[in-house]
């Protein structure tokens, strides 16, 4: 049996023009990423943010610049609403809930997620990527994402490694 590859990080120079053609295109000024703790977690949420602004700095230190605006608080992401979000062809524990369709997105390109282990479970039904769209905007059939979100656990958004490694991935930036 072969390992794994091993995910691949997007070089800061093509995520920064990427990114920032994206921000663009869906009206937005400038990347912005916001925070939801679940309070069921128990967690404060001040030290939370901390830790997510901590990350955001050394990922513009390693050169995305593109990450201008510090992170800041945001509410319930919409998938964690849904009470049967898990994808029938990866678990096949129920329907996909709806992802809203908008014409103006949400300031926040991405929302940052930590909820409880079963949470996640509830919701993504043992997935190991826990990305959700939060919006999609459509032009006749041809419909995208443009704001997502990322999920974690407290033990995982608390490691250093891997949230930075959460935080890439929600912005499409870690590829496996």
């Amino acid at each position: 049996m072969t390992a794994p590859p091993a995910a691949t990080v997007v070089p800061p120079a093509i995520a920064n023009t990427g990114l920032a053609d994206f921000v663009r295109q869906t009206g937005r000024t400038d990347l912005r990423i916001c925070l939801y703790v679940d309070p069921a977690t128990g967690s404060d949420q001040v030290q939370m943010l901390a830790l997510l602004s901590s990350t955001v700095d050394t990922l513009r230190s390693k050169g995305y610049s593109v990450i201008s605006a510090p992170p800041a608080e945001c509410s319930q992401p919409t998938l964690f609403l849904q009470t049967n979000t898990v994808h029938p062809k990866n678990s096949g524990q129920g329907p996909v809930g709806p992802v809203p369709r908008v014409t103006t997105p949400d300031a926040f390109l991405l929302h940052v997620a930590v909820t409880t282990s079963g949470q996640l479970t509830r919701i993504f039904g043992g997935l190991s990527t826990r990305r959700g769209a939060e919006e999609i905007t459509c032009t006749g059939d041809n419909c995208g994402e443009i704001t997502s979100a990322i999920y974690s656990s407290v033990t995982d958004f608390q490691d250093t490694g891997r949230r930075e490694q959460l935080l890439l991935m929600g912005l499409g930036l870690l590829q496996s």
